[in-house]
């Protein structure tokens, strides 16, 4: 993958332009492996990878590749409704043309 974006992307952008986020309902699940391998070999070329998930699995977390991955998502709905609304808010007044062309989709 690594020389595949080597090619598509200028020398001097090549390492460090793509960063790459998982935006998930739950992370870690045991059904998400497939997920969870994703990232690894993302990771493993140098590529940096942040984890996002809506909310955490009701269902305990019991294996160890499960917790590290758990300790590396952020979550949410964990923030909080005011500092929720207050991300929206700054988002919106940042790039209010990004939030008309999402509400026209």
């Amino acid at each position: 993958m690594r020389q595949q974006l080597s090619a598509t992307l200028p020398d001097a952008q090549a390492d460090t332009a793509l960063r790459v986020g998982y935006v998930v309902n739950t992370y870690p699940r045991p059904s998400q492996t497939f997920i969870r391998r994703e990232i690894l070999a993302l990771e493993a070329q140098g590529i940096p990878v942040a984890r996002f998930a809506m909310r955490r699995d009701a269902d305990p977390v019991t294996s160890a590749e499960d917790r590290a991955e758990q300790d590396k998502t952020r979550y949410v709905l964990d923030s909080g409704a005011l500092r929720l609304a207050l991300a929206l808010a700054g988002a919106v007044l940042r790039h209010p043309s990004a939030l008309r062309a999402a509400l026209r989709a």
